[in-house]
C-alpha cells in the first residue's frame, strides 16, 4: 500500500512492433491496416510519448531505389500518425534499405516480411 502511487506514476514501457507494404509501394498490407489501428491505440495511452520510424525493404532493386522506398514508408507512417493527431516533432524517421534484413535472403529476392517499417514508441 505503501508504494501504491509509486507503481502507479511509472511510465508505460516501451513498445515494438512492425507494419508491412505491398511489393513496391508505400502502402500498408490489408493485414497492416488493422494492426496499424491497435498499434496507435497504444500511442494514445501515453501523455507524452516519442516515436521512432525505421523503413526497410526487400532486396529486389538497387540501393538508391530501396533507400528512396525506405524513406517514404517512413514517411508514409508518420503522415498517418500525424493525421490521426500525433505530433510530428515527436516522431523521427529513417530508411534503411535493404540493410537489417528480417528474413535474410540473396540479392533481388521478393520477401514480403523485410518490406516493413520497425515502430517503437517510448
Amino acid at each position: 500500500m505503501i508504494f501504491r502511487h509509486a507503481i502507479a506514476a511509472q511510465p508505460i514501457l516501451p513498445h515494438h512492433f512492425r507494419l508491412y507494404f505491398i511489393l513496391g509501394s508505400d502502402e500498408l498490407t490489408p493485414e497492416s491496416k488493422i494492426a496499424y489501428r491497435a498499434d496507435f491505440d497504444d500511442v494514445k495511452q501515453r501523455s507524452v510519448y516519442e516515436i521512432e520510424v525505421i523503413g526497410l525493404t526487400d532486396t529486389l532493386g538497387d540501393l538508391a531505389y530501396n533507400q528512396s522506398l525506405s524513406l517514404a514508408r517512413a514517411a508514409a507512417i508518420r503522415d498517418t500518425l500525424v493525421r490521426d493527431g500525433l505530433d510530428r516533432d515527436a516522431i523521427s524517421i529513417a530508411g534503411r534499405s535493404k540493410h537489417d534484413l528480417l528474413v535474410p535472403t540473396a540479392d533481388q529476392a521478393a520477401e514480403p516480411r523485410n518490406r516493413r517499417v520497425e515502430i517503437t514508441i517510448r
